[in-house]
């Protein structure tokens, strides 16, 4: 399995008056071109037979004020096909133009899912998913201490098992299903089908 690390909230270090970390961006996502040639690099360089998990903070949602998460589903879902993208995003200042063009009809390996963060709950958007727009799952994992967000979440308390939640994830690749196992008291064991790449038969 190759598991693919992204930075979702890339900003121009030369914008953020020296803080590594600012709370004004937190709400302005994007990956920026080196990171699209980075995701598009390792996709292209998996082995046939290959498993490919993503991971990065936020869902590839347009509802969190993305800058490029439009080319970032064109490439996954290129690759998912086996297809060509090519996409650019053209920002208010230049540092966040990106641009890509990619060939995957070649390419071996298979997707599996995305998983993140920053929703502070436990959800799955299937393939195809209009929240998300990318044909694999889309796993969100709930955060440790915190209280959730969502409808009556649950009390969380520090030096109690309900303190903490984290995911064993295992992937049963003869039937295509990822299973999560909850450690922690705050919420539940999941489970999610993905699919792989089929040819076409031919005539």
């Amino acid at each position: 399995t190759r598991f693919i690390c992204l930075y979702t909230n890339w900003w121009d270090k030369s914008i953020l008056d020296g803080n590594t970390v600012s709370l004004r961006y937190q709400d302005s996502f994007g990956f920026g071109q080196v990171q699209l040639d980075f995701l598009v690099n390792a996709l292209s360089t998996v082995g046939e037979g290959w498993n490919i998990i993503i991971l990065q903070h936020a869902p590839p949602s347009d509802m969190y004020n993305w800058r490029d998460a439009a080319v970032f589903r064109g490439i996954v879902n290129a690759y998912k096909a086996r297809g060509t993208y090519t996409g650019s995003y053209t920002g208010t200042s230049e540092w966040m133009n990106v641009s890509v063009t990619c060939d995957f009809s070649a390419v071996k390996g298979d997707i599996i899912a995305i998983f993140c963060g920053h929703l502070h709950q436990d959800k799955i958007y299937a393939e195809g998913s209009s929240f998300a727009g990318v044909n694999v799952p889309v796993i969100s994992v709930t955060c440790a201490t915190n209280s959730p967000y969502g409808v009556n979440p649950q009390a969380r308390t520090l030096g109690t098992a309900s303190e903490t939640a984290l995911d064993i994830v295992t992937i049963d690749t003869e039937n295509h299903n990822i299973y999560m196992t909850r450690i922690g008291d705050i919420g539940n064991d999941r489970e999610t089908a993905y699919t792989v790449y089929t040819p076409s038969a031919g005539y």
